[in-house]
């Protein structure tokens, strides 16, 4: 158990990117169907100039139909849409930007930024590249990586459900 303990706690440290200086989560809603709604909260862990936009790209073989209203973002942050587009293996994107807000500031997060989109991949929708964008220089990100994606209530407690049962045997051994 100490064993499988310990690999737990490295792939978790792996995966988070210690060197990230951003991090964008996504918590995940099925609406119904292949219609799902990500919402999600931008960290800045070490950018010092703020995150004054970023994107988030969906791939053309997962994702259709993305809809982002800008009366369902924090306010003060504009959004913009771009579908994806199969044909031509383009992939789609979901850009907001602080027009009417300060950016992100070192050490803060902004929660609350609303996506839909159809699903078209197998089981539930997961991690997205994003780039957080320089505005004074769009060729150049000031960072790249990946969304975290935070597992619906429901697929969190069945993902944890073993963990807790192993325990509680090894406790009453």
């Amino acid at each position: 158990m100490k064993k499988l303990c310990t690999c737990v706690f490295f792939a978790l440290i792996c995966g988070t990117g210690l060197a990230a200086m951003t991090d964008i989560s996504a918590l995940p809603a099925n609406v119904s169907g292949n219609t799902w709604t990500f919402t999600y909260t931008v960290v800045n862990s070490g950018l010092d100039a703020g995150i004054e936009e970023f994107t988030i790209l969906f791939d053309p073989e997962l994702y259709s139909v993305i809809e982002a209203a800008a009366a369902h973002q924090p306010a003060g942050w504009d959004p913009a849409v771009w579908q994806p587009k199969p044909a031509t293996a383009t992939f789609g994107g979901f850009d907001l930007w602080a027009q009417g807000t300060p950016p992100i500031a070192k050490g803060n997060s902004v929660s609350g930024f609303k996506v839909t989109f159809n699903w078209l991949g197998e089981g539930e929708p997961g991690s997205q590249p994003y780039e957080i964008v320089d505005v004074n220089d769009f060729a150049n990100p000031l960072e790249q990586g990946y969304t975290t994606v935070v597992p619906e209530p429901m697929t969190f407690t069945l993902l944890a459900l073993p963990a807790v049962i192993a325990a509680a045997k090894k406790r009453k051994a």
